[in-house]
């Protein structure tokens, strides 16, 4: 009884082991490798073979190019000089990993590879059905950039920056322009592709927005690639010490100047809460928002900034300008402009007076009798005028074509 149930554990061990045994010889490869030129590239590679298990020393593992020349020999000679000093196995034969390392990769290592077992003492087979093609770049992959959340000024907020790579073993090395906390880690993806992840955390201010996020990738062999989606963080109102009341003659001008994120709301009031004054105008450029408030003076002596937006509100109150220092200056404007009306009137009507003396001084030295009996009428000359005798009349003149025409009544007379 008791060889009964030997007899059916050793058979149950049987056929479990059987079909591992009577597998077919296979490889499991990536049809298609992409690496860096300077970096390693890693070629994922398992194989299985149909007989019983064996050490270590009883396999040799060889990866082929399409013309024969040895990528890698487990015996070091035989490797082509191209290759020389720069392939190895990554993994172990006798687990049945044949994953191929190069390192550096060179640009003219691109092409087609297959992998050949021999193991000894029993059977070898070349994979000729399972070929890998390697492409090489000459430049890396650009990282990407994700947000985790909606930056707030004062919260903490965290980032990724993540980049492709083939070289698990020196993957590249992500730094941030930013201080904060990091962490990173190297995953594998589908066809012999890693991606290498780089997080940070930090805890953005107001200063922090519209400023670049930069995560640069440094690969082995000194190439580099960076990237850098400008931060937008959101931040409460606060209104710069700028803002202030000036006055112009009777106008008073009070500008409100506001920064945040998103834009405020600006309104104002002045000793009555309850009453709002409206803007005159309002000026957005970029986070600056600016509130225009105009009156006439004496409105108030004090008005009241509120600014506010989806993440807070600020106030402030700034002063008018004194009314009765206006007042005494419009007054002393006013004067002035009387005293120089004043002036110009009088300097016009002096000169009107010296121009008409001119003219009267002309007339009088120019006139002669045989001119003025053409132009004069006599009137109460004597009826009985006989003789030699003179006789004199005042007779008044017209001036015509004066240039300088002159308001007056006084008329110019000439003694003939």
């Amino acid at each position: 009884m008791f060889f009964y149930w030997w007899y059916l554990c050793f058979y149950v061990l049987w056929l479990k082991v059987s079909p591992i045994e009577s597998d077919s010889w296979r490889v499991k490869i990536p049809p298609l490798m992409v690496g860096l030129e300077g970096s390693c590239v890693v070629i994922p590679c398992h194989f299985n073979y149909p007989g019983p298990s064996k050490k270590a020393s009883d396999f040799t593992g060889i990866w082929l190019t399409d013309f024969n020349e040895k990528v890698f020999h487990s015996v070091t000679s035989k490797i082509s000089q191209m290759f020389q000093g720069r392939t190895s196995l990554t993994g172990d034969l006798s687990h049945r990993n044949c994953s191929l390392k190069i390192n550096p990769l060179h640009h003219t290592d691109k092409g087609t590879f297959m992998f050949r077992i021999e193991i000894e003492d029993y059977n070898k087979y070349s994979f000729t059905q399972s070929k890998v093609s390697l492409l090489v770049k000459d430049s890396p992959a650009r990282p990407t950039i994700s947000s985790g959340m909606e930056m707030r000024s004062g919260k903490k907020v965290t980032t990724s920056c993540s980049v492709s790579h083939s070289c698990p073993s020196d993957p590249p090395h992500i730094t941030w322009n930013y201080r904060g906390i990091l962490n990173s880690q190297s995953q594998e993806q589908t066809k012999g592709q890693w991606t290498m992840t780089s997080t940070l955390s930090f805890i953005p201010s107001k200063v922090d927005h519209n400023q670049p996020l930069i995560c640069t990738a440094e690969f082995p062999g000194g190439k580099r690639v960076n990237i850098q989606t400008t931060l937008n963080v959101k931040y409460p109102p606060q209104i710069e010490v700028a803002s202030s009341c000036t006055s112009a003659i009777l106008v008073v001008t009070c500008l409100c100047k506001v920064n945040s994120h998103p834009a405020s709301y600006i309104k104002w009031w002045g000793s009555d809460p309850s009453k709002e004054l409206h803007n005159t105008s309002i000026e957005t450029n970029g986070s600056l928002t600016i509130g225009t408030l105009q009156g006439i003076l004496g409105f108030t002596d004090t008005v009241h900034c509120s600014a506010s937006n989806s993440e807070g509100s600020s106030t402030l109150t700034l002063q008018v300008p004194h009314n009765g220092n206006l007042i005494y200056i419009s007054l002393a404007v006013s004067a002035l402009v009387v005293t120089i009306t004043g002036i110009s009137i009088w300097i016009m009507k002096r000169k009107c007076r010296i121009e008409q003396n001119a003219t009267h001084l002309k007339t009088e030295m120019n006139v002669t009798p045989s001119q003025a009996d053409s132009q004069r009428k006599c009137e109460d000359s004597p009826p009985n005028y006989k003789g030699t005798q003179h006789v004199y009349s005042n007779m008044a003149l017209d001036v015509e074509d004066n240039p300088y025409e002159c308001a007056t009544d006084d008329a110019i007379y000439a003694n003939i």
